[in-house]
């Protein structure tokens, strides 16, 4: 018994021992007070049950077609996407080393570092189902450091170095990788560009956030993503308040078509 409660105290200690009522970007009391469970739960769960349904019917018709898509296009990825696969890899290690001596690991699950393990993944590996299937939420997801480019919180990096990893990180995974993988002729088949094909992988990210994310931040009293409370550096959580919860869902299909469009 003891050997189990010194597990979890370990992993407590790495996971979220450094997140307090300090910063309430961050979670704490404050922050899980923002609104009321009730309130949360009312706009996540038929939001989750939206996303599922129509993530798992647009997958169960197309997954043929997919699987098409991938025999067609070349395998092997381009030395270009090979070495940026390295740098992002390198940039992740590093990450995952602050985030440990921070004792703030749980940050890990939040989009952008999702984003970035997933870059390494496709940048890394040959064609496959899962790996194209996997550049489509990528694509989709590019919202998430969009808005940690626009809205960047660095309050609680230590040095000017992680300050400057921040910053290096999110400009790779939104403004170089991106461009590789397009430029790799690897994804460039008509079916993965269509409308249909967005809004499908724009709904895993709705989905991983409320039921990931969410339930996380509710059980830990972490600000998962901003799902308990807002950005203190948010101009918007101020005007329309505890909605911003249901505004985001706009935001996070407006802004994934752009990039998904641009890009």
């Amino acid at each position: 018994m003891d050997t189990l409660s010194d597990m979890w105290g370990t992993i407590y200690h790495y996971m979220r021992g450094g997140i307090g009522d300090h910063n309430i970007s961050e979670g704490g009391k404050d922050c899980f007070n923002y609104s009321t469970l009730q309130f949360r739960a009312s706009v996540s769960i038929p939001i989750i049950l939206f996303h599922s349904y129509m993530l798992y019917t647009w997958y169960q018709k197309n997954k043929s077609t997919l699987s098409k898509v991938v025999k067609k296009a070349p395998a092997p990825p381009t030395k270009l996407e090979t070495l940026l696969g390295i740098f992002t890899l390198i940039c992740m290690i590093y990450q995952i080393s602050l985030k440990m001596n921070s004792r703030k690991m749980i940050f890990l699950l939040n989009p952008c570092h999702f984003i970035t393990l997933a870059q390494i993944y496709v940048l890394l590996s040959s064609n496959s189902l899962r790996v194209t299937s996997t550049f489509l939420f990528v694509m989709s997801g590019l919202f998430g450091p969009l808005i940690a480019l626009v809205i960047p919180v660095t309050d609680g990096f230590p040095t000017a170095a992680d300050v400057f990893m921040y910053w290096f990180q999110h400009i790779l995974i939104i403004a170089v990788n991106p461009f590789a993988m397009v430029f790799s002729h690897r994804f460039n088949d008509s079916f993965l560009r269509t409308n249909r094909t967005w809004y499908a992988a724009a709904n895993f990210w709705g989905a991983y956030f409320r039921v990931v994310l969410w339930f996380v931040g509710e059980l830990t009293w972490v600000n998962m993503n901003f799902l308990n409370c807002p950005s203190v550096k948010d101009p918007f959580a101020r005007v329309v308040g505890k909605w911003y919860l249901v505004m985001g869902e706009a935001y996070l299909l407006g802004v994934s078509y752009l990039a998904w469009w641009i890009i």
